[in-house]
């Protein structure tokens, strides 16, 4: 980053009213589509999904264009239409029992009939994954709210105060909600006895059709 002298109190100005985000600071909730599980889908098990997810990527967007080159003098790039990033990539932190690859499994398994290998209907199996990047707010100008969201169909509420506040409360800042998402890929986990001994991960790929933002400072 380049600087001039007058600018560099205008930079500390702007990140200390401002900060930065970190890579380590977000929250990814899963909402399957309704009917999972059936009775063994519980808050704890969501809450458990939210918390053992190591790694997440951020979808991107892209606007997709042609060459119009039917004119005098460089071509022009047109609009013409809308495609989303790669797949959500997740990496699980697998406890002893394996309900992460299990719930993972289980989605998978709305998706086909693994007797006669038939597909199921789209709507049937698809659901919603929201990501969002958490950090600290010190700033004075702002007052915080509390706004409460319904994150697991079992109803577990869970609240977060939004804004600016100075208590140092971690915060919701930003946030996406992938649509019509659906376990594309369960990943290999590698198995080993060589060297020491490591926490097992189980990555997964999630398709999704769209994302749309989400106002994290209004209260549903």
């Amino acid at each position: 980053m380049s600087l001039s002298r007058g600018s560099i109190k205008a930079f500390h100005a702007e990140m200390s009213r401002n900060a930065y985000l970190e890579t380590n600071k977000f929250e990814v909730i899963l909402y399957p589509p309704q009917g999972f599980m059936g009775p063994n889908y519980t808050s704890e098990l969501a809450s458990s999904m939210t918390l053992r997810a190591e790694s997440v990527n951020l979808a991107g967007r892209n606007i997709s264009s042609f060459e119009e080159s039917n004119i005098y003098g460089p071509v022009k790039q047109i609009p013409d239409g809308v495609t989303y990033g790669e797949d959500i990539s997740i990496t699980f932190v697998a406890s002893q029992n394996m309900a992460e690859r299990d719930y993972l499994e289980n989605w998978q398994q709305m998706i086909y009939d693994q007797g006669n290998w038939d597909l199921s209907y789209y709507n049937d199996f698809i659901g919603t994954i929201d990501i969002y990047t958490i950090s600290k707010h010190n700033g004075t100008n702002v007052s915080s709210k509390t706004i409460r969201t319904d994150d697991t169909q079992g109803g577990t509420e869970r609240i977060f105060e939004t804004g600016n506040n100075q208590n140092g409360d971690m915060v919701r800042t930003y946030g996406i909600r992938c649509q019509e998402a659906w376990p594309k890929t369960i990943g290999a986990s590698e198995l080993t006895n060589a060297g020491q001994a490591e926490v097992l991960k189980i990555p997964a790929q999630f398709a999704y059709r769209y994302w749309d933002r989400i106002d994290v400072t209004a209260a549903p």
